[in-house]
C-alpha cells in the first residue's frame, strides 16, 4: 500500500511538471478573435514565414503555435477589400498572444 501512495505522489508531481513546462515545448501561442461583424480572412507573418489562416467567422477564434522567436504580424483583409495591419509584436517560448479584429484595427495583448 505504501509503494503504491509513493508510486502516486512521483506520477503527479511528474504530471505537475509537465503541465508546467509544456508551453515551452510547443512555442508560443497565438489565439486570434475575429470581434468584427464580418468574415475576415487572416494572414500570420513572422521573420520570413506566412501562415494562411483562412476565413474567420465573426465572433470565431482560431488559435496556433510556433515553434520560433520573432516578430509577429497579422492582417486581416475584410470582404471589401479593406486591410488592416497590427503593429508587429515580439514573441518568445512560453507566451499567448491574443489579437482582437475589429473595423478599425488590431489590438494585442499577451499573458
Amino acid at each position: 500500500m505504501k509503494k503504491a501512495l509513493i508510486l502516486i505522489v512521483i506520477l503527479l508531481i511528474i504530471g505537475s511538471g509537465l503541465i508546467y513546462i509544456s508551453p515551452y515545448f510547443l512555442g508560443p501561442k497565438f489565439i486570434i478573435n475575429n470581434n468584427s461583424q464580418q468574415v475576415v480572412e487572416v494572414t500570420a507573418e513572422w521573420r520570413s514565414n506566412t501562415k494562411e489562416l483562412g476565413k474567420l467567422q465573426a465572433g470565431k477564434s482560431i488559435e496556433f503555435h510556433v515553434k520560433d522567436e520573432a516578430g509577429m504580424k497579422i492582417t486581416a483583409k475584410f470582404p471589401n477589400g479593406k486591410k488592416i495591419t497590427n503593429q508587429p509584436v515580439y514573441f518568445t517560448s512560453g507566451m499567448v498572444f491574443i489579437f482582437d479584429i475589429n473595423e478599425n484595427g488590431i489590438e494585442s495583448a499577451f499573458r
